[in-house]
């Protein structure tokens, strides 16, 4: 039910143009045992001028992408709808960042292309409908002179509202980096980040949820800076939140990697406001720029990360228990959410059944089907 995942790219999975055998199946069976990541993010490939300019697939190549990770049960978020700094921003943008009105048609036209495209649509549950707004404030010069504008921020609502009209059933997150690095827990773009999600809250933005990076950056920060900083949000404004792009820098040696992964995904798991938490990459060849916390090295031998993860993630908090029940048909257990497969052992008769787990819940096995006496 948590999310566990990692960036990868569409041209290395499912016959693309960049295939690798080996690539493709860490991301569905990291422990040996049939067990991958749930969750998964292109790294570049659905940005606006990756997605238009096909950087390293073409849209027939994504889309099948996305149908083989649909397959394999794997889920997809959306990165990015709008990334406002004119460096990540399609040229024609660039050339007429004056204009509102035509920034505001391509924008527009971007949601409804990419939120509608056949074999994305219903296959991506959750968008980061933008990306580094503290820091990335090109537009907002554009659209403060728009009549009934202040600030021109006002577009960053109109874009979260114009995507839930678009695909009413997908999830909206604001996604930045300025918070959990360097012991970073107030002042300066920390603050500018809360004021950006109260502005949006404020206008009416249906804002589903934070994404933090988690791009740690110099010398780690310790684990109770990050549990202050996700209390913090989820007390200020209630939302859910996910880690959607963690790594470590290089100075970091594996074996303080792997201890400090340990302790964040911990921190990150035990908290009530996250469901989800997702490396930036996880191989060294695909790596963007910090290795420290990826799980396998050039070769795919397993680095002590990768022990880590594996460990925490199908050992630690996996559940696989047998129960018996007592004289009145009843057995309690206690498991982590998520999808399970049950066998049971009724009048001489095994069964297999499938159970869903997201709440508290009564399950129950009616015998009287079976043929026995």
């Amino acid at each position: 039910e948590f999310a566990f995942g990692s960036a990868i790219t569409a041209d290395r999975i499912a016959g693309n143009n960049n295939q690798n055998a080996f690539y493709e199946n860490k991301i569905r069976n990291l422990d040996g045992k049939g067990h991958g990541f749930n969750w998964v993010v292109f790294e570049n490939d659905l940005k606006w001028d990756g997605w238009e300019e096909e950087w390293l697939v073409s849209h027939d190549e994504l889309v099948n992408a996305v149908s083989w990770l649909r397959e394999q049960d794997i889920q997809i978020r959306g990165h990015n709808l709008v990334w406002p700094g004119l460096q990540y921003l399609p040229d024609d943008i660039v050339n007429n960042v004056n204009d509102a009105d035509y920034v505001w048609n391509r924008i527009n036209g971007r949601l409804d292309e990419i939120l509608n495209y056949p074999g994305l649509k219903g296959n991506i549950p959750e968008w980061d409908v933008l990306n580094e707004i503290v820091v990335n404030t090109s537009l907002e010069a554009t659209f403060a002179n728009v009549p009934g504008n202040t600030t021109g921020r006002e577009l960053y609502a109109d874009i979260f509202k114009r995507a839930r009209e678009i695909s009413p059933e997908t999830k909206l997150y604001l996604n930045d980096y300025v918070t959990l690095t360097l012991n970073n827990t107030g002042g300066g773009q920390y603050d500018l980040k809360k004021a950006r999600i109260q502005e949006l809250l404020d206008a009416g933005a249906p804002l589903d949820g934070i994404g933090f990076q988690g791009h740690i950056g110099g010398f780690p920060n310790g684990i109770p800076s990050v549990l202050a900083t996700l209390d913090d949000f989820y007390d200020s404004f209630g939302l859910t939140a996910k880690i959607t792009e963690f790594d470590l820098p290089p100075i970091v040696t594996e074996e303080l990697g792997a201890k400090y992964l340990e302790d964040f995904l911990t921190a990150v798991f035990s908290h009530e406001s996250m469901d989800g938490f997702l490396f930036w990459n996880f191989w060294d060849v695909a790596t963007w720029q910090n290795p420290g916390a990826n799980l396998f090295r050039e070769d795919w031998s397993q680095t002590p990360a990768g022990d880590t993860f594996i460990d925490l993630v199908f050992d630690r908090w996996w559940t696989d228990t047998t129960a018996i029940t007592d004289t009145d048909g009843l057995s309690v257990t206690r498991a982590f959410k998520g999808k399970y497969q049950i066998t049971y052992f009724c009048g001489g008769e095994t069964v297999k059944d499938t159970l869903d787990l997201t709440k508290d819940e009564k399950f129950t096995i009616n015998c009287d089907n079976l043929q026995t006496n």
